[in-house]
């Protein structure tokens, strides 16, 4: 790919300079054909006896200006290299991570070139010390030559003689170029154009990846500018970039005005010595939801959600006006809330404010019924299109109460239910086959079959709640079916007990808590207890086999016990090995502990 590039740059290189010889050439030819056919071979042999001199007399021009080129192509394909590996390698950004907007805008190939020296500024471009404009003489002192601006602001024209232009827009220099010939040479023809533009050296500096003196052409502008530093940093600002001379402030730029609207003018002209001062983030917001473009968006001192909604490019069609969610941060909590559109303009946004944009999409007519109740702001039975995730019915729901509890949240499935249906019928047929006899005693075989049998599936499902991961990673997004039923309960602050223990039942959480000590605040285990195999089952519905190494406080890194978890103690058979118990028997009491899990949350 690179080498592909390389081949692209070389190429339009030597076009431009193609064309720029040839626009010389047909002014020439069309001077020529105004003039007598006797005068013309004696043109022609003038003009190869200048092109000759020209060759002769500026080989070191030539030169350094080849060489120069090819230095900066080697930057630019040296640039391109490292944003094509961190843009396509990055596993951070082949995630799907919510980005800030404009991190893209300096991290696409296409950007990563800028021109190298743009042979056509506008008339506006101001000349300086360093610019060669070619000028071409057609008439009484033919000449065609290259002036360099001098120290002192001049340019020499053979034959003519010295003019000062330096500080000259470009279109009233050609002006008085053409007017300095023809006072001096009556009757001549004048061409003029610039053939190189100067360099001028910039310091970079502030929330900048790559801060430091970058020496660029002297009609560059503010994104070739911050492209050569590598893009704005992690935390520099892209509406706040200043530019200094002599250290005042003469310009101001928030790119926003750029990569929104698309305002970019080139109407201020960067010089020597001028520093690029780039600012730091101070306030962020991120919007996603039925919008267009969603991202993490800057904002400035009074912007509403509106203004945010704006900068996103507006609400999609299918977006909900009347349901725009917005989660704030307080100190260590958060709230939320739920706007219409119009209000949107009257709220003001606050440091780290979530926002959401719910939105309706077409539905098909293979619609089906889904169930949501608890701590959703519109619960009930919704219709469904095929293919809706569970994020669009929890849009449709209104989203979350403040006090709801989305690690706890259950969906239950029907399908399942008949999966575990048939696991259960399979085992209860292997115990009424005596083939459970041969492990353990007839007593410990006729509870576990009870237990077995009055224990019914519910056919929960293990998946994801929580609206901020399901918005960063759409692929942890369940595809919901017909017939689900979700329940979103509120926060617990309990943590259940159940199975072998003296007095099972629900107890107060508290952090500083292990699973020995709810144990005991059940009565501690009764005879029968297998204290070496305890069952845990998180709120998410995920079940963990404790052995004891987690007895005692539990340490960072050890299984959690998060509010609402369930601790089921098991039985304890005789005669078991621990390889028969692993393969056979636990899978069981993980199944019975989280369907009573299960139907304890329903019936909470």
């Amino acid at each position: 790919m690179i080498i592909k590039i390389s081949k692209i740059l070389c190429y339009t290189t030597f076009l431009s300079l193609f064309f720029i010889n040839l626009s010389s050439q047909q002014l020439s030819e069309n001077y020529l054909e105004s003039v007598p056919d006797y005068l013309q071979g004696e043109l022609l042999d003038e003009v190869d006896k200048e092109n000759n001199k020209k060759t002769l007399e500026a080989p070191e021009i030539t030169l350094n200006k080849t060489r120069k080129m090819l230095s900066e192509m080697k930057k630019e394909l040296e640039n391109i290299n490292a944003r094509f590996t961190e843009t396509y390698l990055n596993p951070n950004i082949r995630k799907g991570e919510l980005k800030r907007f404009g991190d893209d805008f300096f991290n696409t190939l296409i950007t990563s070139y800028s021109p190298l020296n743009d042979p056509n500024p506008s008339n506006t471009y101001i000349l300086d010390v360093g610019d060669i404009l070619g000028i071409n003489i057609i008439g009484n002192n033919f000449s065609n030559s290259s002036a360099e601006i001098s120290r002192d602001g001049s340019i020499t024209i053979p034959k003519i003689g010295s003019t000062k232009i330096a500080g000259l827009e470009l279109g009233l220099a050609v002006s008085h170029i053409e007017k300095f010939v023809n006072e001096r040479s009556l009757g001549s023809e004048v061409y003029v154009s610039i053939e190189n533009i100067k360099d001028i050296q910039v310091l970079v500096i502030g929330g900048i990846e790559s801060k430091g003196v970058y020496t660029l052409t002297g009609n560059t502008n503010i994104l070739h500018i911050i492209n050569k530093a590598n893009g704005i940093a992690e935390n520099g600002s892209y509406r706040s970039i200043s530019i200094l001379r002599n250290g005042n402030i003469v310009k101001e730029y928030d790119l926003y005005e750029i990569f929104i609207s698309g305002k970019i003018t080139n109407d201020f002209q960067f010089i020597s010595g001028d520093t690029v001062k780039v600012g730091f983030i101070k306030h962020e917001v991120s919007i996603t939801g039925g919008i267009n473009n969603p991202a993490i968006y800057e904002y400035k001192a009074g912007n509403s959600i509106k203004d945010i909604i704006d900068m996103a490019g507006g609400l999609l069609p299918y977006a909900n006006k009347n349901s725009i969610g917005l989660e704030r941060s307080n100190n260590d909590d958060y709230s939320s809330l739920i706007i219409g559109y119009e209000e949107s303009s009257e709220v003001l946004v606050e440091p780290m404010d979530n926002i959401f944009v719910y939105s309706f999409k077409p539905k098909s007519k293979s619609a089906y019924t889904v169930t949501i109740s608890g701590l959703v702001n519109k619960p009930g039975t919704y219709d469904l299109s095929e293919g809706s995730k569970l994020s669009e019915l929890i849009a449709q729901a209104g989203g979350y109460k403040n006090d709801a509890y989305s690690f706890g949240a259950q969906l239950y499935r029907k399908d399942l239910i008949k999966k575990e249906e048939a696991i259960r019928q399979k085992l209860l047929d292997s115990l009424l086959n005596n083939e459970f006899n041969r492990l353990t005693s007839p007593v410990d075989a006729q509870f576990f079959y009870e237990k077995l049998k009055n224990n019914k599936p519910v056919g929960r499902l293990n998946v994801e709640f929580d609206q901020d991961t399901l918005r960063i990673d759409p692929s942890k997004d369940t595809l919901l079916k017909n017939g689900d039923e979700i329940i979103i309960p509120s926060f617990p602050n309990y943590i259940s007990v159940y199975g072998e223990v003296n007095v099972p039942g629900s107890f107060i959480y508290k952090n500083d808590l292990d699973i020995m000590s709810y144990i005991n605040n059940a009565g501690g285990t009764n005879y029968f207890a297998d204290i070496e195999r305890i069952v845990l089952i998180s709120p998410n519905g995920k079940s963990y086999l404790v052995n004891n190494s987690f007895f005692g406080k539990l340490k960072k890194g050890d299984i959690i016990l998060y509010p609402g978890s369930m601790i089921y103690v098991p039985r304890k058979f005789v005669y078991i090995d621990r390889t028969t118990y692993i393969s056979q028997i636990a899978p069981i009491f993980s199944s019975l502990a989280l369907s009573i899990a299960s139907l304890n949350s329903i019936n909470k």
